[in-house]
């Protein structure tokens, strides 16, 4: 029988059968295709730096996908509050302006922070309304508006209309960020007044006897000096004092942009600051600290970190405390979790060897799993010591693997499949290796965070590292590494993405963006689609996530569409990937759940692939060998498989008539391949053939067995 006669039978077949349903079963309810992600219980480790014993960050449950800042806890740990403003979706009830106050309290009952209650018109404003302190109890709260500060009581009710604290706390020069001292004495707060050592100073007021403030006098050196000094708090008993190095040149012996740091009171004046070093500062911002009277629970504030919920976030630490991260189970039909990567929280990077085994490099532990079957199972490769963060991963074209880290900005390498790690030659000043890429020259660059954006390179497999380049306008250090088709390189990091074209040495800002350039921005990845036009993915602080395509090499850069969660804006935009068949994926936040979206049209829209069951974030994809695509998650350091349903010859995500007209026409056309080829093996002989179509079209129509289980 020629294929021509063949063809046309199978056709007339297909005809009659549908032609008798009237209503064929919905493949989705028949595709077998289920998977349940159970969820362990993982522990929070501690690291032994500056100050010891204190756990991985917490991201509240109070925090949503809009920008949270500046805690404040009640000594009774029972009412929360802190600073939230309006820019990714829907607003907190009761929005006020531009930052407003909001208060939660501790639900014992469910072990966790209620909802956030707006403070009312009494206390937000139309302006930005920042930085509430209060009094042990609860009841009277300090806060900053427009460069002054103001007060305001609860009277059982309502919080009293606020009231602009007198000379000699506000002045005519800028005052903000105030903090009560745990007796009601001594109010600290920041000031530009003259008199001080750089920046922002801390000073302090003194209540007196009639209640007003006076005795007002700079800290001074060495806690005030030529940087900033901003977000003061002072502890319980009055003899430690906590800050940050906000908002400018960051402090020498930090580990990131902005970090928190503590003096303590020795009878006549503070000491020497000492960095709170790691896992409470990490290579981007924290400030804004606040200590728990018993000194076991630490509150912070992050610009932006992952494991988080928005934009900025308020984050719990305990001491001494092995804290599980909080657990959701669920199941998904697009993506299945892979078998648990034990004690992980947040997977960064995924990276495939030669031998097709599979990587994750995670915190807090600061370790690189594998799994040698397609991500059933993970087992933890051999110590990283120091690291309590595997930011990247790159398997070499030689087989070695190497893993950049943070605290200490150490390289990693193993020859051996990770049974071993050997810590490469010193990155000097590095605290952060974010991103690693052996370029086509089989150098390999490392970007790294070492005071600012610093780029160093190895040709002997990191016997020796050479600083290849520095680039001071990316202060938070390099993100992300990719080498284009023309064997340009290009970079991102806070601010806008640069370019070289001499492997390195030199780069080139890529400016034109659709938004203006002061805004804070975060490159997170940048890659080349098979059409050779260039897409990057990040955040626009007070814009949310964006993903920005370049169709000339990066000279002009334009908005792909609008990523939309539902009402919310997607935050922030981690990475993106392109299947074999040319759909483009994207990795985001916020969750939980809708985190993966993909587009067939190249990012005019974007559609949901399914949930992600307890992810929050979607930091990076894999694309196997094998064509499977994974993506490693937060805050419950998952790794998850996209499922390729059995049937779904066409890719599109569900299985129709359509597939049935895409085999055929495979088998007997010459069109197309399914991609994977096994997903159109439907009765998997290992095969595909007529066979497969008629098993196809009995499912379809006639009730048959779904498509064999993957």
């Amino acid at each position: 029988m020629s294929k021509k006669l063949l063809l046309l039978g199978i056709l007339f077949w297909i005809f009659i059968i549908f032609s008798s349903k009237a209503l064929p079963c919905d493949p989705k309810d028949k595709d077998g295709q289920t998977g349940m992600s159970v969820l362990p219980s993982g522990i929070s480790p501690v690291f032994n730096g500056p100050i010891s014993g204190w756990s991985h960050l917490i991201s509240l449950e109070s925090n949503n996908y809009d920008p949270d800042c500046n805690p404040w806890i009640t000594a009774d740990g029972k009412k929360l509050f802190f600073i939230s403003t309006n820019v990714n979706g829907p607003p907190r009830p009761g929005h006020q302006g531009e930052w407003d106050i909001y208060m939660a309290e501790w639900d014992s009952l469910n072990n966790r922070w209620g909802e956030a209650v707006n403070l009312g018109p009494n206390v937000n404003s139309p302006f930005g309304d920042r930085r509430p302190s209060t009094n042990p109890k609860g009841d009277t709260l300090y806060f900053s508006r427009m460069g002054e500060i103001w007060r305001s009581t609860w009277n059982g009710s309502f919080w009293t209309p606020s009231i602009k604290l007198p000379p000699p706390v506000n002045t005519s020069y800028n005052e903000e960020d105030p903090a009560i001292s745990f007796d009601g004495r001594r109010l600290y707060f920041v000031s530009s007044r003259p008199g001080g050592f750089g920046g922002g100073d801390i000073w302090v007021a003194r209540k007196t006897i009639s209640g007003g403030w006076d005795s007002l006098t700079n800290i001074g050196p060495p806690v005030n000096t030529q940087y900033n000094e901003v977000r003061p708090f002072i502890s319980a008993d009055g003899q430690k004092l906590f800050f940050s190095d906000f908002g400018g040149q960051p402090r020498p012996g930090g580990y990131g942009s902005a970090d928190i740091w503590f003096s303590t009171w020795n009878g006549s004046a503070w000491s020497e600051p000492v960095n709170m070093g790691p896992p409470i500062n990490t290579d981007l911002i924290t400030c804004t600290p606040f200590m728990m009277p018993d000194d076991k629970i630490f509150y912070a504030s992050s610009e932006s970190f992952e494991g988080s919920r928005g934009d900025e976030d308020v984050w719990v630490s305990f001491l001494d405390s092995l804290v599980p991260p909080k657990m959701v189970a669920g199941d998904s039909i697009t993506w299945v979790k892979c078998g648990e990567l034990e004690g992980a929280w947040n997977v960064y990077a995924l990276a495939e060897g030669k031998d097709s085994s599979l990587y994750a490099g995670t915190s807090p532990q600061g370790k690189v799993y594998k799994s040698t079957d397609k991500g059933i199972s993970w087992i933890p490769t051999a110590p990283l010591p120091g690291a309590i963060i595997v930011y990247s991963l790159l398997a070499a074209q030689n087989g070695d693997i190497y893993a950049g880290t943070y605290p200490l900005g150490d390289v990693f390498k193993s020859i051996d499949g990770g049974n071993s790690w050997t810590n490469t030659s010193d990155l000097p000043g590095a605290s952060a290796v974010r991103a690693l890429l052996e370029i086509k020259d089989g150098k390999i660059i490392a970007g790294a965070y070492a005071g600012n954006g610093k780029f160093f390179s190895t040709t002997d497999g990191g016997t020796s590292w050479n600083l290849l380049a520095t680039i001071p306008a990316l202060g938070n250090g390099i993100f992300c590494l990719f080498q284009a088709k023309d064997s340009s390189l290009y970079a991102g990091g806070w601010g806008v993405p640069f370019k070289s074209t001499d492997g390195g040495n030199n780069w080139t800002p890529l400016s034109n963006f659709p938004f203006p350039p002061n805004e804070a921005r975060s490159i997170n990845s940048i890659t080349q689609i098979s059409d050779g036009n260039l897409y990057a993915t990040g955040w626009i602080h007070g814009h949310g996530g964006y993903v920005f395509k370049s169709t000339n090499s990066g000279g002009t850069w334009d908005t792909t569409g609008r990523i939309m969660a539902g009402p919310v804006h997607a935050v922030r935009v981690y990475d993106l990937l392109e299947d074999s068949d040319g759909t483009i994926f994207i990795g985001f936040q916020t969750g939980p759940d809708s985190v993966v979206f993909y587009s067939k049209d190249k990012g005019a829209t974007w559609k949901n692939t399914g949930p992600l069951r307890g992810a929050n974030e979607v930091l990076c994809f894999l694309k196997s060998s094998d064509g499977f695509i994974y993506a490693g998650t937060t805050p419950n350091g998952d790794v998850f498989k996209k499922l390729r349903l059995r049937g779904d010859a066409n890719s599109d995500g569900k299985v129709t008539i359509s597939d049935v007209v895409f085999i055929v026409n495979y088998l007997f056309k010459g069109g197309p391949a399914p991609n994977p080829l096994s997903i159109g093996d439907v009765n998997c002989d290992s095969s595909v053939n007529v066979s497969d179509v008629v098993y196809l079209v009995n499912y379809l129509f006639k009730g048959g067995s779904v498509p064999c289980a993957l």
